[in-house]
């Protein structure tokens, strides 16, 4: 009931006077409102963000120089909303990335092309022994006791896009640990960086190498169990023997 409706979503509506009569909504009469026009907000995507209007006491001024004046405020406010929904989006995403960065149980990393680490989460802090401030612009061969080079590594992951490989290599202290990398390439800050997650499986690695030594002694019990019957047969078949003999 509002001449809003004819606009939103649609095009310039231009009504010079005798709104409050030509449309029903009580506020229109009540405030005494003659003259309208009101211009679509339009995203660039297409997607309709509202409308800005001019509502006045009196007939308005020719069509052509309002619409003139409400193209020029709603382009204005279409790139302000869309300015304030990305910037909002970009600080939701930061702080979701930051949630995720902080509390993940694996170690995370972020590394340039060239190697360079520019942030580590605590998890990686707590497994390798080193804080964030010895880590930060250095690069993994650095950390590695061994200087292991890991450019064949990276290669394979900017060539596919990501990469998983298993490290043995020590933590500051010298205490030897196993690690599985995951490296990803993303985009950081504007530029492409590699993402990687760093899981300790020291205990996994651990479980597995007891699991295969019981798995031998099982085999070794079976095949003596195997000779002990067999021993056993053959026994008894000679002393059979000997029984007939004798």
């Amino acid at each position: 009931g509002t001449p809003c409706g004819e606009v939103l979503g649609k095009d310039f509506c231009y009504f010079g006077n005798g709104v409050s009569r030509r449309f029903s909504h009580p506020g229109l009469a009540q405030f005494g409102i003659e003259g309208y026009a009101g211009f679509p907000l339009t995203a660039a995507s297409g997607e309709s963000l509202g409308l800005i209007a001019i509502m006045t006491h009196g007939p308005l001024p020719p069509r052509d120089r309002v619409e003139a004046m409400l193209r020029l405020f709603s382009d204005r406010v279409v790139v302000e909303i869309e300015r304030a929904r990305t910037e909002e989006a970009l600080k939701a995403s930061e702080e979701l990335y930051g949630a995720v960065f902080k509390s993940a149980l694996d170690g995370i990393l972020m590394q340039t092309l060239n190697g360079e680490i520019v942030d580590v989460n605590p998890a990686l802090e707590k497994m390798s022994g080193y804080t964030r401030e010895e880590m930060i612009g250095r690069r993994l061969s650095d950390l590695a006791p061994d200087g292991k080079d890991f450019a064949e590594f990276y290669r394979e992951v900017f060539a596919h896009g990501s990469a998983c490989s298993e490290v043995e290599t020590q933590r500051k202290d010298g205490t030897p640990f196993h690690c599985e990398f995951r490296a990803t390439v993303v985009q950081f800050r504007g530029a492409t960086h590699f993402l990687e997650i760093v899981r300790d499986i020291t205990d996994r690695k651990r479980a597995e190498q007891q699991r295969a030594a019981l798995e031998d002694q099982l085999r070794q019990a079976q095949r003596m169990e195997v000779i002990g019957q067999l021993t056993g047969g053959i026994a008894h078949d000679f002393n059979n023997m000997l029984a007939v003999i004798l």
